[in-house]
């Protein structure tokens, strides 16, 4: 079971009550408020007016419902905890004790009056008009066509809608707790009460008693889950057995449960008052047996008699179950000694364990430390693990000729051969090839009856440190190391194939079981993996069966089930399960352009379009919150691009004008969820519509034969035309300067395939897409928003950032007074000094190379100040470097900035302003260069 606490994101752990919704979402009532949670993040939801504790949640008609602790009901409309206030009369003469919503009828309950309001006409009918004065009213609950309700001294059934009572139960006067389903209602006490609980089916009029908890457990209610019966207690959840009628401790020792629910998707919750609350996925395929006392833990698993099994604890007891799970009683007491390996001789019935050999009676035949693990041969030897050496055990090893060849002697009766004074891991005898295998803790040594023995290796000569084996049906030995995966001993030989299923959740291999029909099941220290030969796979369970934070003590295959020891029991489920994994949902939940709502309808986006938001909701139980949401854009964008984990909405900025396609999807688990499709169309300007343009051609040939008229006229025409020209001037500059730019990110991306780094050029490759978006939106535009520069600034480095290893950095800075004026900055201006920085001065730099981008406002010199710093080699050391290459060599950079600066300062009533300084230590020594632009204002 999966837990979540605070460090998940719960902001309180103790939770009063779950709800599973129908719009699959979890809701979660705690002393904070009302939480939603997806899966992979807790949302509180807002009240409408004061927030208060919620302590009881429930759904009808797709509406939530709540009540907190203050008489005040609550139902959720758009996002916010709305207070539904009737009847204040009535709720002030006593405390709302309950309250159930049944399609559009709401049933209350305060200690003197039981009412029944319609949602619809607002109208409300006490039904408690019968009832004596004296009677306290202390829960009620309404299942089918049936109304439980509990007052002091009895339990009363009414039949609805007409209520009239059916039956009553005399009860003792105490807190009486009622649980409805199908028609069929359970009452318990809270509180310590040792009194039994009852069972109550209107239809057949009988009452049944199913018996009550141990003394001084605090009872908080009963719960009907996967047609049993379970008692939530401060000391876990007590399960109900039949026969004899009685309730046993299950799971959640030590917990105070306050709630179980179950969502749309089948996901089982149970939620405490002190520990938050625990995920159960796929119950129906697990059961958790053995809950144990104290600190006792189950270490060991083993085969039993007549089909049933073994369990060893840390504190040195063996255990007996039946083969259905139920414990059968103990065959050894503790000795506060860990149990390592159980081991069960059928045609003997002893049992061999670490610490020596029993009968099932507990009498102790044999004491001696026998290891870790134990080996059977055809004949009847054992071969043992036992501490700092590796034994063998029989009748008469001696007339082996293995026998002659080791240390023998005779210890309780019997011949015992010492094979090696070597720690061991693991034993096995190989019965298809004859031989022993010994996993030593330096290698891996096999040994014949007929003497011979020798190491098995890797193809290439190393040991093999081996922690696990298993022979497999096929007659396949596989081999699970510490540190290098699995490997199979398939033939004779002694070098073993490293087996390369894809899927292995980790290379530390601490358990491997199967079953007769191939199904392996291998434990590491990362996860819990089930091969099957039909996909020559792994697949990982442990998260998709919400065991992550669970230590795996021992795993046992046993008729057809699959029995895990943990620490919080035994973990019981079928060798081969069938588990959906699950895709996750995607919901969308609003849509924002330009900072502002957007409707989903509305398919045209205004000409002044600067930024396109999507806020969804991924819904995923499974994926320990990695659910990664990818989009494209258009038929021609076959790629996906994908946003980080936890990231819930999609900023899309600098779209060109024209029509556009948006792919949404979400993956989680190699499962992807259904996509959201969106047609949209960015509005094209005025300039660019037919008419305008027309217009402008008529006023153009209109003010040309005006102009003529007068050679004042022609002296303004010919301004204009300077002024024309020195704008075209720029313009190609520009055009000049776009194609400079593509050759170096190109270049840095063509090295990557070059290096083979075949996934890094592709996430370069998709963020120079997003850079070629923005950079085509710039082209018709001499100026543009600082914002805009600083989104296609930050691509531009993360492309840059590949041409170094990881001791490139950089920052980006502006502050507040530049973010919220956002001014206008010459288009592709600045990028050219940052290109000029990191070629010339961070490519050829040893150590870290940081490079810094400052963009500030000053209006006491009416200036936009952008400072780019770098820690370089300095301007002399690269002018060094630039006379090694061709002489006549000249950068286009740096001619077509001083051709730009020109001309913008033709243009401008105010000049640009560009210093450049030298970086230099105490030494003298070049630590790196600073170029400051000065701009002036300039605004939409």
């Amino acid at each position: 079971m999966k837990h979540y606490g605070q460090r998940d994101g719960l902001p309180n752990v103790q939770v009063y009550d779950l709800l599973g919704g129908t719009d699959q979402l979890l809701y979660l009532g705690t002393a904070n408020g009302l939480y939603r949670f997806n899966g992979i993040r807790f949302d509180r939801i807002a009240f409408e007016g004061q927030p208060t504790s919620i302590s009881y949640i429930s759904e009808s008609n797709q509406t939530i419902w709540c009540k907190d602790f203050s008489n005040r009901l609550f139902y959720l409309e758009k996002d916010t905890l709305r207070e539904l206030s009737i009847l204040p009369a009535f709720l002030k003469k006593g405390l709302l004790v309950n309250y159930q919503v049944v399609d559009s009828t709401l049933y209350l309950a305060t200690r003197q009056f039981l009412i029944r309001y319609s949602l619809r006409t607002k109208k409300h009918e006490i039904l408690s008009k019968n009832l004596e004065d004296s009677s306290n009213i202390i829960d009620f609950k309404i299942s089918q066509s049936y109304l439980a309700l509990a007052i002091n001294g009895s339990t009363r059934i009414y039949s609805l809608p007409g209520f009239s009572l059916e039956m009553e139960i005399a009860m003792p006067p105490f807190n009486t707790e009622i649980t409805g389903n199908s028609g069929i209602f359970y009452l318990a006490y809270r509180g310590t009460y040792e009194e039994d609980a009852l069972e109550i089916n209107p239809k057949l009029k009988s009452i049944n008693r199913l018996g009550k908890l141990p003394a001084y457990v605090h009872s908080n209610f009963i719960r009907v889950w996967q047609n049993k019966l379970f008692w939530c207690t401060n000391n876990g959840v007590y399960e109900h057995q039949r026969t004899p009628q009685i309730f046993e401790r299950s799971f959640l020792a030590n917990k105070r449960i306050s709630d179980f629910t179950t969502d749309s998707r089948g996901n089982h919750w149970v939620s405490t008052l002190d520990h938050g609350i625990y995920l159960l996925p796929y119950a129906a395929n697990q059961r958790l047996i053995s809950p144990l006392q104290s600190e006792e833990r189950v270490t060991a698993l083993a085969k039993g008699p007549d089909g049933g099994f073994l369990a060893g604890t840390n504190m040195g007891s063996i255990l007996t179950f039946s083969a259905s799970g139920a414990s059968k009683g103990t065959i050894t007491g503790k000795s506060y000694d860990q149990i390592q390996f159980l081991d069960f001789d059928e045609q003997t019935g002893l049992l061999y364990f670490t610490h020596g050999i029993a009968d099932l009676k507990g009498n102790l035949i044999h004491k001696q430390f026998l290891g870790r693990s134990l080996a059977r041969d055809r004949l009847g030897n054992y071969l043992f693990a036992a501490g700092e050496h590796v034994t063998m055990a029989g009748e008469q090893l001696w007339s082996m000729p293995l026998g002659q060849k080791k240390e023998r002697y005779i210890k309780q009766g019997k011949q015992e051969l010492n094979i090696r004074r070597q720690r061991a891991r693991k034993v096995l005898y190989d019965s298809f090839r004859g031989i022993y295998l010994v996993a030593f803790t330096d290698k891996l040594m096999a040994y014949s009856v007929l003497g011979d023995e020798f190491e098995i290796t890797a193809p290439n000569g190393r040991s093999l440190v081996v922690n696990e084996m298993y022979a497999a049906p096929d007659n396949t030995v596989w081999l699970g190391t510490l540190n290098d995966g699995i490997w199979l001993f398939k033939g004779s030989t002694s070098k073993p194939e490293k087996a390369n299923y894809p899927g292995l959740s980790g290379n530390f291999i601490k358990k491997i079981v199967g079953s007769s029909d191939g199904v392996i099941w291998v434990s590491t220290d990362k996860g819990l993996d089930c091969f099957r030969p039909q996909t020559n796979r792994f697949d990982g369970y442990r998260e998709i069966l919400g065991i992550a934070e669970v230590y795996l003590y021992d795993i046992l295959a046993l008729n057809e089930k699959l029995l895990l020891a943990t620490d919080q029991g035994i973990l019981q489920l079928p060798i081969n399960p069938n588990i959906e994994r699950r895709a996750p949902l995607l919901r969308i939940k609003s849509l924002q352009v330009n900072g502002k709502k957007w409707s989903i309808d509305d398919k045209v986006l205004p000409v002044a379009f600067k930024n396109l938001r999507i806020d969804y909701l991924p819904i995923h139980f499974q994926s320990e919150g990695l659910v990664y949401a990818q989009y494209r854009l258009g038929e021609g964008d076959v790629s996906w691009s994908t946003l980080p984990a936890g990231v819930q909405s999609l900023n899309l900025y600098g779209l060109p004008s024209g029509k556009h396609e948006l792919e949404l999807r979400l993956m989680a688990n190699d499962k992807y969820s259904e996509s959201f499709y969106w047609q949209f169309e960015v509005a094209y300007p005025i300039w660019q519509r037919w008419w305008f343009i027309a217009l402008m051609a008529f006023c153009l040939v209109a003010a040309t034969a005006l102009l003529s008229r007068s050679y004042n006229k022609r002296k303004t025409k010919n301004k204009l035309l300077e002024e024309a020209l020195a704008s075209s001037k720029l313009t190609a500059m520009k055009a000049q300067m776009n194609p400079h730019f593509l050759y170096n990110v190109l270049n840095s991306i063509q090295g990557l395939i070059y290096a083979n780094k075949k996934e890094e050029a592709a996430d370069y490759l998709s963020k120079f897409s997003d850079l070629m978006r923005l950079t085509l939106n710039f082209s018709d535009k001499q100026w543009h928003e600082i914002s805009e520069e600083i989104s296609a600034l930050h691509l531009y480095l993360q492309l840059e950032a590949g041409r170094f290893e990881s001791d490139f950095s950089f920052d980006v800075r502006i502050d507040d007074a530049t973010r919220r004026e956002n001014p206008l900055v010459p288009s592709m201006l600045i990028q050219p000094y940052v290109e000029n920085a990191i070629k010339h001065g961070l490519l050829h730099k040893n150590g870290p190379k940081r490079l810094t981008v400052d963009f500030s406002m000053h209006a006491s010199v009416n200036r936009i100040i952008i400072s780019i710093e770098d820690n370089g080699i300095g301007r002399k050391q690269s002018a060094v470097l630039a006379e090694k290459r061709a002489k006549s060599h000249r950068s286009f950079a740096t001619q077509s900035l001083q051709s730009r600066l020109q001309i913008l300062n033709q243009l401008l009533s105010e000049p640009v302003e560009v210093e450049i300084l030298d970086k230099k230590n105490d030494q003298m020594q070049a630590t790196g260069t600073v170029v400051i632009i000065r701009l002036p204002f300039k605004y939409n």
